[in-house]
């Protein structure tokens, strides 16, 4: 069981399912459900979501030698401010390109299917979205020094060994280090806290650069 952590609380998540609530991986076929977002309905989301994804991205002063296997992921959608007597329903869409190492915020007018500004985002510590906190729990999984001490305190509380961490609770955030000299302050990581179904916490707190595919411990992090 996966968790996001925002700013308004802890939002449930599904790891084995990458399809963000609210697109967060474009989708290339139709969405056929009438279910709504803000009044609009996944149609109208899944259009805008496709108009951004075509959308060049403004040149970047960074950029990966080679793919990212996360590519450009969609990490919010929300429904724009309206200004006072406008009529007009538009979204803003945050998104971050690993291939650029940068952000951004696309605004789209949902009537007219039209982009009506695009802007940098001068951040990496935008909210998780679902894709991200599976890669980064898969990293976790993987790593053998990570999952050794993991499974030390579960064999201090008598439980069973782990071979992943399905059995787990886990409380997913963007790790912004105080430190301006760390890594994490400059490139996109995540904070993975783990509990057991006591809602017992583990003193391990894994620590993933979603960038370079490294994991660390918070402790070896600060």
């Amino acid at each position: 069981m996966v968790f996001s952590l925002h700013s308004t609380g802890f939002t449930k998540l599904n790891r084995f399912v990458l399809f963000y609530a609210l697109c967060a991986c474009v989708i290339s076929t139709p969405a056929s459900s009438t279910e709504v977002y803000a009044g609009l309905s996944a149609t109208q989301l899944s259009r805008s979501t496709q108009l951004v994804d075509k959308l060049p991205w403004s040149e970047a002063k960074r950029k990966s030698d080679k793919n990212h296997p996360l590519g450009v992921q969609t990490l919010s959608i929300e429904l724009a401010e309206r200004k006072k007597g406008s009529q007009a329903r538009q979204i803003n869409v945050f998104q971050h390109n690993y291939a650029t190492q940068s952000s951004r915020l696309v605004r789209i007018d949902v009537d007219s299917d039209k982009v009506v500004m695009q802007q940098t985002v001068n951040s990496v510590h935008l909210p998780l979205n679902d894709a991200e906190i599976a890669y980064a729990s898969r990293l976790v999984e993987q790593n053998a020094r990570l999952m050794g001490l993991i499974n030390s305190e579960q064999q201090s509380r008598g439980l069973m060994q782990l071979l992943d961490l399905d059995a787990l609770d886990v409380k997913a955030s963007v790790f912004e280090p105080l430190d301006a000299a760390h890594v994490c302050h400059t490139e996109r990581c995540a904070l993975l806290s783990l509990f057991d179904k006591t809602s017992t916490v583990y003193v391990t707190e894994p620590v993933v650069n979603l960038l370079r595919g490294t994991v660390h411990s918070l402790s070896d992090a600060q």
